[in-house]
């Protein structure tokens, strides 16, 4: 029979019950093996980091809440240059070096999509830069975050940087990795982030992902709330063009954006582990299986 390995990490892979947050990690990907078993198609859950782990034994790897590579992204990168002659990876290894880094969001600013203005800081020579951040934005707040990150680690808010205290601080996060700097939108707070999530390319549904109270970051994790969310038309052509224009079309994207006069902005475009919310649409875990179905299987 057809095996497919649903990917996860170690700390996520055993179920701890009255665990809110790993238990909606299991309802998601249990969502995605009753639709591989319904297609007669075995799936079944599996660490990326277990080394007993025969990947040949698998069709194809799913990448789900792998959410511990960030850590490490080398040794990611290392087990998967190591896997990837042995079964498919979903997404393909080229979407995943790609979407790894956020210097993509460029490549998408110059295509004409509106992006969150971005700057790449250089080690040598960000200070200037971030000094100036709040006239050259014209905003009153900056984010700083990694441009290989996930979960919002290492994402910091400032309002005033004329403190040698902060700018010490930053240095010590800043050598150890690349950072971009952008504006922060006050409608993170306001209104939320919208997360559209599509299949092959084509839309299926949306969730709006609000912050805990005196907080921006909305994930999970930093006590942020999901809620369904009904896209425009113009919300969902914004996310399906932008993932036409891709190099190679993803098995599965999320488009995280935000809107500012009912214009859509580009916060990430996630296409190696996003979470796809199967739980407000578990139709679209089907679409999953029937595309990877026509695909490769």
């Amino acid at each position: 029979m057809t095996k497919i390995g649903i990917l996860t990490c170690n700390e996520y892979l055993p179920e701890k019950k009255g665990d809110w947050y790993r238990e909606q990690i299991h309802l998601e990907e249990e969502i995605l093996i009753n639709s591989f078993q319904s297609s007669g198609i075995q799936a079944e859950r599996v660490s990326w980091s277990d080394i007993n782990i025969d990947w040949s034994s698998y069709v194809a790897i799913i990448f789900r809440s792998t959410w511990d590579y960030q850590k490490s992204p080398d040794r990611f990168l290392e087990w998967i240059s190591l896997v990837k002659g042995q079964t498919i990876l979903i997404n393909s290894e080229k979407m995943i070096l790609w979407n790894l880094d956020k210097h993509y969001l460029s490549e998408f600013a110059e295509k004409g999509f509106r992006i969150i203005p971005t700057i790449f800081l250089d080690k040598d020579n960000y200070v200037e830069t971030i000094e100036n951040s709040m006239q050259i934005f014209e905003s009153d707040s900056v984010l700083i975050k990694p441009c290989i990150s996930a979960g919002a680690r290492n994402t910091f808010k400032f309002k005033d940087f004329n403190s040698f205290s902060i700018l010490k601080i930053l240095d010590e996060y800043i050598q150890q990795e690349d950072y971009i700097l952008q504006p922060f939108f006050e409608e993170v707070q306001k209104q939320g982030e919208i997360s559209h999530i599509l299949i092959g390319g084509r839309y299926t549904h949306s969730v709006l992902k609000k912050p805990a109270r005196g907080d921006f970051r909305v994930q999970d994790e930093h006590g942020g709330k999901v809620y369904s969310y009904l896209a425009s038309k113009r919300e969902i052509d914004f996310a399906e063009s932008l993932i036409a224009s891709c190099f190679e079309l993803p098995y599965y994207s999320r488009v995280d954006c935000l809107k500012r006069d009912d214009e859509s902005y580009l916060m990430e475009l996630e296409c190696i582990e996003p979470e796809l919310f199967f739980r407000f649409q578990p139709e679209s875990s089907n679409e999953l299986v029937d595309f990877l179905k026509r695909r490769i299987l």
